[in-house]
């Protein structure tokens, strides 16, 4: 297997794992805080989940960052580096639909308000995990 792969089959089950401990703790909501890249992990994490039915219904997963275009908006998703875009093609549109956390769960920062994020986080309770990856 290359390290790519490896790297995106790990980065999957680490995540299933790391959801089903969090979910363990009997929390309203499990909060996530994720890179987009290295890529290849996310259609994995959504294999993963589709084949053990696991329900990400109260995952709140918040995406660290976003192109923002010259007057600070997010890029459209329609240009290929759109963090949002790719976020929707790799993962949300392969969950089965009654596995998948609904649209309000799926969090990228906002350019016209930056403390939403933490807003978001205090509602919830706090965050459980955060991932950091590079590719070596």
């Amino acid at each position: 297997m290359a390290d790519g792969a490896a790297l995106a089959w790990h980065f999957a089950d680490t995540i299933v794992a790391e959801f089903q401990e969090a979910k363990s703790r009997a929390r309203s909501f499990i909060v996530f805080i994720v890179p987009v890249g290295p890529i290849g992990q996310f259609e994995l994490f959504a294999q993963r989940c589709n084949e053990m039915q696991i329900s990400l219904r109260d995952l709140v997963l918040i995406n660290m960052d976003e192109y923002l275009t010259a007057e600070g908006d997010y890029i459209p998703t329609s240009e290929a580096l759109s963090f949002r875009s790719h976020m929707e093609r790799a993962l949300w549109s392969r969950l089965d639909p009654a596995l998948a956390p609904p649209p309000a769960h799926r969090h990228f920062p906002d350019p016209r308000d930056p403390q939403a994020t933490n807003r978001l986080i205090e509602r919830c309770g706090g965050v459980d995990v955060t991932v950091s990856m590079k590719e070596s």
